[in-house]
């Protein structure tokens, strides 16, 4: 936030900006747009703090699996393809609330990657996921060797414990 003029103001747009995001983009003199009612705007001139209309109807997702919670489903769901999920319990187990993890259900559920009981249709989710992981290399000083243990080939720091 450090890099705007002195005559710019930062607004950020969201369908639902967190109180803990509302505070941080205020202190640091910048403002929200929320688009379930509440504009708040700080510049050196002017200072707005407002409940507005909130945009009406929901906007649904457009990617499944966009942000972080999207990602965390799809991953549960994945992890056990066939159980029956109820919401309100993956809610609780992933930390999200259930209005979002029902959001991103109904946007796995439209694309055609779960069924209605929340079953892993196919193999197209996991693709998905796949594809948004992140990869991370790791460059070794020397090829890892290995050695044969009671059949099986271990890693030679493994066969050493």
């Amino acid at each position: 936030m450090n890099r705007r003029t002195s005559d710019s103001v930062l607004l950020v747009v969201g369908d639902r900006v967190t109180e803990t995001a509302r505070r941080i983009l205020t202190d640091h003199h910048a403002g929200y747009y929320d688009l379930r009612g509440h504009l708040a705007l700080r510049s050196a001139h002017v200072v707005i703090d407002a409940d507005v209309t909130p945009v009406s109807g929901r906007v649904e997702r457009t990617n499944t699996l966009s942000g972080g919670a999207g990602l965390e489903v799809a991953t549960a769901l994945l992890m056990d393809p066939a159980a029956d999920v109820a919401i309100r319990e993956l809610a609780h187990r992933l930390g999200r609330s259930p209005s979002t993890v029902s959001d991103v259900l109904a946007a796995l559920r439209r694309a055609g990657l779960v069924d209605d009981r929340h079953h892993v249709e196919g193999t197209q989710l996991f693709w998905q996921v796949a594809d948004r992981w992140p990869v991370t290399r790791i460059h070794l000083a020397r090829q890892p060797g290995t050695t044969e243990v009671r059949g099986r080939v271990m890693d030679q720091e493994w066969s050493s414990q």
